[in-house]
């Protein structure tokens, strides 16, 4: 009865580990994927992020509107300047 038992638990710990292995040849292969294509991505615009002044939400400099040398997301955040 205890040989059963213990080739049950030596054939779940045989497959528990080559299923980790797997795993991990799979993820560092999504690893090297993503890293081709961040490094294929402009670095200019991934980097230059800006908040915004009226929510502080972070966009991307190349996408902000800048009235008077400050940043926003939107047009719908630009402050109001009716003599202007």
């Amino acid at each position: 009865m205890w040989r059963i038992i213990f080739l049950a638990i030596l054939v779940w710990a045989i497959i528990a580990l080559i299923k980790n292995i797997l795993k991990q040849n799979v993820t560092s292969a999504d690893e090297k994927t993503l890293k081709k294509t961040s490094m294929s991505q402009n670095t200019e615009n991934t980097t230059d992020v800006v908040k915004c002044k009226q929510c502080e939400t972070h966009v991307l400099k190349s996408e902000a509107l800048i009235f008077h040398g400050e940043f926003y997301c939107s047009k719908a955040h630009l402050p109001d300047t009716p003599n202007q």
